[in-house]
């Protein structure tokens, strides 16, 4: 008896033909040249990212340059500034009873011979109130006299200081004149308790200034006394709070008062007002 089949049976040599064609790697698609097309795209693509980002910055840091520099020229004035403030002070700050504001010309009576001298005492004075200017950070030393391009600052003992970092210079100057600041005067009128002038008393009465003497030290001046109780001190004092002393040398009566001297101080426009001694009458 015979069973039909619905399909054709291969013969056994086909079909292994068959598994052999189909069991075949694509090699094709693997071949070093295939390879090698697929890298060579990917470098040039790299190449061409790079080329452009360094384009992109080139044209951005030409563009942000002149607003980079002047950024550094406003810390730079703003540091000189600073330092000028410690040098002589800034006379919009502080009272009458405020020595701080008047800087190391105030407290030392001289002006700095280095901008160290800011930051360290010179040599023992015992007027030296410093550090008047200060680092940011700890580790930053001498940036408070650096500029913003990282050059420190010139400075050779007189009344201006200097940036020179951006390739131009840069100047803060602290007063007029060194006489501004170290040759200042004042005037005042002693009275009596009763309010009248010493008249012909006045031989007996002095008037005593005492200030820095630009050497770490202190010292005191003596001016005379007239018979209408008017003293002048005319010149020779440095800039800053000064203690005054007024005294009848008879009868040892005295006052204390202070006068504070501004830069260019003179006995036409300082007037440390009128001083009563407390118990002596004329």
């Amino acid at each position: 008896m015979h069973t039909s089949v619905g399909r054709s049976i291969l013969p056994i040599n086909h079909m292994c033909l068959l598994n052999s064609k189909m069991s075949k790697p694509e090699s094709h698609l693997l071949s070093p040249k295939r390879i090698n097309q697929q890298s060579g795209f990917s470098l040039i693509g790299v190449l061409i990212l790079i080329i452009t980002l360094a384009v992109l910055t080139s044209v951005a840091l030409e563009a942000i340059t002149p607003y980079l520099e002047e950024s550094r020229r406003i810390e730079t004035e703003a540091a000189l500034h600073a330092v000028g403030r410690a040098v002589a002070g800034d006379y919009a700050l502080g009272g009458m009873m405020s020595g701080a504001d008047f800087g190391y010309v105030g407290d030392v009576g001289a002006l700095p011979t280095s901008l160290s001298s800011l930051q360290t005492n010179p040599g023992g004075y015992t007027t030296w109130n410093g550090p008047y200017i200060h680092d940011d950070f700890l580790e930053a030393t001498n940036k408070a006299v650096t500029d913003s391009w990282g050059t420190s600052f010139n400075y050779t003992g007189g009344v201006t200081v200097t940036s020179s970092g951006s390739g131009n210079t840069i100047n803060y100057t602290v007063a007029k004149t060194t006489t501004d600041l170290l040759n200042c005067g004042f005037t005042g009128i002693i009275k009596g308790a009763n309010g009248v002038t010493p008249g012909i008393s006045s031989g007996n009465v002095i008037s005593v200034v005492s200030y820095p003497n630009g050497a770490g030290a202190m010292k005191s001046d003596t001016a005379s006394v007239s018979s209408s109780g008017v003293f002048n001190f005319s010149a020779g004092l440095p800039i800053g709070i000064r203690s005054l002393l007024v005294k009848d040398t008879i009868t040892s009566d005295s006052a204390n008062s202070f006068v504070r001297l501004l830069p260019r101080s003179t006995i036409a426009n300082t007037n440390a007002g009128t001083l009563r001694l407390p118990t002596t009458n004329y």
